[in-house]
């Protein structure tokens, strides 16, 4: 990865810390080797797991997984995988992905 891109990629991992910090996620151990930070989250639709994969190169990237399967079919207003329960943000740009994130994971908190 380039200067720039570990500089933008410095600030994106920041910029999603403080998200979760001030809305009090549980840090959790990160689900596979490899992956960066991890929280879960209390929604309205159920826990949500929150991962940062490490070291991404070309686009900014947070996985989210709801973690009660029985309720993956009520999300037809979201953008979530109804069979997986996978909810994924891929952007190109750092302040997109940290916007949009942000907003949406705001309006389905507890």
């Amino acid at each position: 990865m380039r200067k720039n891109g570990q500089k933008r990629q410095k600030a994106f991992v920041k910029a999603i810390r403080h998200i979760m910090a001030d809305l009090n996620a549980e840090v959790i151990a990160p689900l596979y080797e490899g992956h960066g930070d991890s929280w879960l989250i209390d929604t309205v639709h159920g826990k949500l797991r929150i991962n940062l994969p490490k070291d991404q190169d070309y686009t900014f990237t947070v996985f989210c997984k709801f973690q009660e399967q029985e309720k993956y079919s009520i999300f037809n207003t979201l953008r979530v995988n109804k069979f997986s329960g996978k909810w994924n943000f891929h952007y190109m740009d750092e302040d997109s992905c940290v916007a949009i994130f942000k907003d949406e994971l705001t309006n389905i908190l507890i």
